[in-house]
């Protein structure tokens, strides 16, 4: 049996739809074959299973996030990072890019962009800015080095789900977080880059290298 699986996303004034997969069920059998055999027609009670490695696996993972690069291209997170150990900044605050940089100015001696190690800012607006994403976004292109506008993707939506799903209680100056290549949460950091800081992420990071 084919189906298809949406997460539906209620807020005070909104209900969204997000497609997330199709499925794909076993047929119906009258003698049960284990493995090939779909459960009985009824209605079920759905809970969260957290035992075994998967829920774990899950639970770290980076959320899904869609946007538009400053170079025009959409951009799909975290399927756009599969394949290599990730660092991803994350804003919520107009004024961050200075918190971004003290990270990003010395990352990129050492990895460069996108070589070994992905790398992308992710500046997340809530949806009462999509109106002007354009004046917005050309703003970005005047500020951002146009080698990372291909790695610079701005997200424009619902963001209290994304406050949940990262851990974020409040709206700092930045977030980095640190991806292996799977698209798992290794570690984030907050706020503006310490010595001891960059070098626990350029330690992480070389370890996800290995």
């Amino acid at each position: 049996t084919n189906g298809v699986l949406y997460l539906v996303d209620k807020t005070e004034n909104n209900i969204q739809r997000k497609f997330l997969c199709y499925t794909l069920e076993d047929e119906k059998r009258d003698e049960k074959i284990k493995g090939e055999t779909r459960i009985p027609a009824g209605t079920y009670k759905i809970e969260l299973r957290k035992e075994g490695g998967f829920h774990w696996k899950y639970d770290k993972r980076f959320p899904d996030i869609e946007g538009i690069s400053l170079s025009g291209n959409d951009v799909k997170f975290p399927e756009v990072l599969i394949g290599k150990p990730s660092v991803l900044a994350v804003a919520f605050k107009q004024k961050a890019q200075l918190c971004i940089n003290s990270w990003a100015d010395e990352f990129f001696p050492i990895y460069g962009i996108n070589k070994n190690v992905n790398y992308y800012e992710i500046p997340m607006l809530g949806p009462q800015w999509t109106m002007a994403r354009n004046w917005i976004d050309g703003g970005m292109r005047g500020g951002v080095p146009k080698p990372l506008h291909d790695y610079t993707a701005t997200y424009y939506g619902p963001l209290r789900s994304y406050y949940k799903s990262l851990g974020i209680s409040s709206r700092g100056d930045c977030y980095m977080f640190v991806l292996d290549k799977d698209g798992i949460i290794k570690n984030r950091f907050n706020g503006y880059a310490t010595k001891d800081s960059l070098e626990e992420m350029f330690k992480l990071i070389d370890s996800l290298n290995e």
